[in-house]
């Protein structure tokens, strides 16, 4: 049985620093400076690849969680979970918040630590998590299947979460047990959330089914499916936007190219492939961060496509490979449309 999530790259941002994901490294760029503040070189705390990162609001602090069920916080806090992490995030208060691979939020207390697993590696759900009884853990809320992506707002204060069975959860922190709605329009699972206008009004969220879909978060019934250049797009690697309302994508198969959804569809090719992208307001305008498949770093002209420059790491840091993430999409079709996908495009079980 193959895993049906999709792993993407994780990727940040705090004013003038960027955090990102190489394997099982964090790697933070300071823009200001143009020095790395941490980089591969560094021994890390993690194990396995890092599927996310959060800074904290001050940009004290960064978490990183990931496929080694740690927590680890460069303040020295690390936290070694049951089971596998896939959201993660840092309160206004400090406090870290994480949502793991059985569809569990949990907020940690600051400072906790262990040093020791709590759960086996099996991650079976039906082995006893010791876990949610453990005083360094306050069990938020769970979804009923694994957790794909997830988005915070201090701005609004709220957390938004979604899971492998198509919902996206909309509840209120720090009371994430009230929740204010869910959003019921993707036919495959949720793979990525973004903000779609620096209010925070507007919510964009991507599926494994090809949408693209806009909400309105005070009223999640006004919802705008966006044409996602046609049914080559089963799945995105990752998605964008900007404060002017356009959307960035890049689509699993075809990670060498942005298509950038506004008043006109725009492709723009590139010579490596791309893992993650993040717009940024630098040097007063809009430009694109994008991570490619050997974790380096380029910066994108938002209008142009133009890269304006790259920082490369030591060395190369391989990603997922783009196969098996489109493995991952096309196991998780139903048959009859698997079939058909595959007469189309041409593509053989392996």
């Amino acid at each position: 049985m193959h895993e049906i999530l999709q792993f993407h790259c994780p990727i940040a941002i705090n004013g003038s620093r960027i955090a990102w994901a190489a394997g099982n490294c964090l790697v933070v760029y300071n823009f200001e400076t143009r020095k790395f503040e941490k980089s591969l070189g560094e021994k890390s705390s993690h194990t396995d690849s890092i599927r996310a990162i959060a800074f904290s609001s001050d940009g004290s602090e960064i978490a990183t969680a990931g496929e080694d069920k740690r927590v680890v916080v460069t303040t020295g806090q690390e936290f070694l979970h049951g089971k596998k992490i896939m959201a993660v995030h840092i309160d206004e208060s400090g406090i870290v918040v994480f949502g793991d691979k059985f569809g569990d939020f949990y907020r940690l207390q600051k400072g906790a630590n262990s040093d020791n697993p709590i759960a086996d590696d099996t991650d079976s759900v039906d082995s006893e998590d010791e876990t949610t009884n453990n005083k360094q853990l306050e069990l938020l809320f769970g979804h009923i299947s694994a957790i794909s992506t997830s988005l915070y707002s201090p701005k609004r204060k709220l957390l938004i979460s979604a899971d492998r069975d198509e919902k996206i959860r909309i509840a209120r922190y720090p009371r994430a047990d009230i929740i204010e709605s869910f959003l019921l329009k993707h036919r495959r699972y949720v793979s990525h959330l973004t903000w779609g206008n620096e209010a925070e009004t507007v919510l964009v969220s991507a599926g494994a089914d090809g949408q693209i879909i806009e909400w309105d978060v005070s009223n999640p019934g006004l919802a705008t499916v966006i044409e996602a250049h046609g049914e080559d797009v089963v799945g995105f690697h990752s998605i964008t936007s900007d404060c002017a309302g356009r959307i960035f994508f890049v689509a699993v198969d075809d990670a060498k190219k942005i298509r950038v959804i506004s008043s006109e569809s725009i492709e723009w090719i590139f010579p490596f492939e791309i893992q993650a992208i993040k717009s940024y307001q630098f040097g007063g305008k809009i430009v694109l961060i994008a991570i490619d498949a050997n974790s380096h770093m380029h910066l994108i002209d938002s209008t142009s496509g133009i890269v304006l420059e790259s920082v490369t790491l030591p060395s190369d840091v391989p990603g997922v490979p783009i196969s098996y993430l489109k493995l991952v999409h096309h196991e998780n079709l139903q048959g009859d449309e698997r079939d058909s996908k595959r007469n189309k495009t041409g593509d053989t079980d392996s």
